[in-house]
């Protein structure tokens, strides 16, 4: 399960994948249609004053300091070789079928999708941290490394298979008890002066 910002809870499956983990469910906590569709979602888009709601961004290369690797010429072979440039087709299009996209996820509908699926790990950031290991479930803050990483290139990705291997086949996660599993009954009584 991830529900990470930015483009991690669509990325990271791929990294997943290659450890043969399926994602159940993913999401964002403030994502755009397009984040879970693609560029593409929107081709009705007027872009002008009144209806303007993505803005253009026009970008120049710096021509002292840009130093392209791939001529135009090697740029266009790419192209016709089927190399895809500059398009984002979402996250939703890679994800298996059944998986749950849950946008902006709350702490109710975290604990229930706890107790349906029973996860191996679940990625979030800070604040979900230690609810989620009260379950007993590893969690993964992909919000900053947490311990773990670095994740860039090939490097970063054996480190993080080497985390999450650590995080899941860890024994610890079976022996966490939450509070309200050792006593079920809370009492209390009323002080008054």
């Amino acid at each position: 399960m991830l529900f990470v910002g930015g483009s991690r809870a669509h990325h990271y499956q791929d990294l997943f994948e290659e450890l043969g983990m399926i994602t159940l469910s993913a999401g964002y906590e403030f994502a755009h249609r397009d984040d879970y569709e693609g560029r593409k979602v929107l081709p009705g888009l007027k872009v002008d004053a009144d209806s303007r709601n993505i803005e253009e961004l026009e970008v120049h290369p710096d021509p002292e300091k840009y130093k392209p690797r791939k001529s135009p010429e090697q740029v266009e072979q790419l192209k016709k070789d089927g190399v895809v440039f500059s398009e984002y087709e979402g996250m939703m299009p890679e994800m298996k079928s059944g998986a749950l996209v849950i946008d902006d996820i709350s702490q109710y509908e975290t604990d229930k999708l706890i107790e349906m699926f029973k996860p191996d790990i679940f990625c979030a950031g800070i604040k979900e941290k230690y609810a989620i290991q009260k379950h007993g479930i590893p969690m993964k803050q992909l919000h900053s490394y947490d311990y773990g990483g670095p994740y860039a290139g090939f490097a970063g990705a054996i480190n993080f298979y080497k985390d999450i291997d650590r995080m899941v086949n860890s024994k610890i996660w079976s022996y966490m008890k939450a509070p309200w599993q050792k006593n079920p009954e809370l009492m209390a009584t009323y002080a008054w002066e």
